[in-house]
């Protein structure tokens, strides 16, 4: 039936935006939209679910405007079918509070993600995969708010509550790992951030493959911490294959590629000072 199309649309198309191909996963999940939204009594939740899932998309492909807009859809249907408290609304708060801190505005997604750490609390055993994700949200965000304790404390939630519930090799679980590797290296513990990227790039390696961005992305900080550690030559050879790596993938125009840059420059002047 109709339904099942849609799904299985849907389904194609997160399995392609794990992969990073982008376009292909933004044509899958809008294939699988327009079908539900010409049923006549189409489901509600599962429009909800697709307009997530394409924000999320556009999220990945830098598209900020578009994100909002859709994650801002999705956030209305399941508020109106579900409360404002129930877990899935959670969710969606702690999404966009993603969204607004990527778009430099940390009071806005604070206020945000504090609501969808307060749903969360009356879920304590349930819902790994979004107490996870909300936790490294909050992470990242009171981070960007210059509260490194309390950033800190987040992410080791995080990480506790993904290893306990979903495994410690759960996509979302390394993510954690990452972002509390990334605060590390911020903090200047780069001997501690190095241990934990490398535990991120065997496993990202393994399971996203050699040309994800996100193992690129994990090299070019791996290579970035050899670079703090004065290992420059290391880390010019890291961040040099980090910037191949998402060239190859994504193309020469992506903002990653600016950032792996730099540290490739900062690399070859110390390298030409020795």
């Amino acid at each position: 039936d109709s339904l099942s199309i849609s799904s299985c649309y849907g389904n194609l198309g997160t399995v392609m935006l794990l992969l990073a191909q982008y376009d292909d996963a933004l044509r899958m999940l809008n294939k699988g939209l327009a079908i539900m939204l010409a049923q006549d009594n189409p489901p509600l939740n599962y429009i909800a679910t697709a307009y997530s899932n394409i924000a999320q998309v556009h999220s990945a492909k830098l598209e900020l405007e578009l994100a909002e807009q859709n994650y801002l859809k999705g956030f209305a249907i399941e508020e109106q079918l579900y409360g404002p408290e129930h877990p899935i609304v959670g969710r969606s708060l702690s999404n966009l509070a993603d969204h607004y801190c990527n778009q430099e505005q940390p009071a806005k997604a604070r206020e945000l993600i504090d609501r969808a750490l307060s749903i969360f609390q009356n879920y304590p055993n349930t819902h790994y995969q979004d107490r996870t994700n909300a936790f490294t949200n909050a992470g990242r965000i009171y981070s960007e708010l210059e509260l490194a304790e309390q950033s800190l404390a987040f992410y080791e939630e995080s990480i506790r509550i993904g290893k306990e519930g979903l495994g410690p090799r759960h996509p979302d679980t390394v993510v954690s790992m990452f972002n509390i590797a990334q605060r590390y290296l911020g903090l200047g513990d780069y001997h501690r951030a190095l241990e934990m990227y490398k535990e991120v790039e065997d496993v990202w390696l393994e399971t996203l493959g050699e040309k994800h961005p996100w193992l690129a992305m994990c090299r070019n900080s791996i290579g970035k911490a050899n670079l703090y550690l004065g290992n420059y030559q290391t880390g010019y050879d890291l961040c040099s294959k980090a910037l191949q790596t998402l060239q190859e993938s994504q193309g020469t125009e992506h903002p990653w590629c600016e950032i792996i840059a730099e540290n490739i420059a900062y690399a070859k002047e110390k390298l030409e000072m020795e």
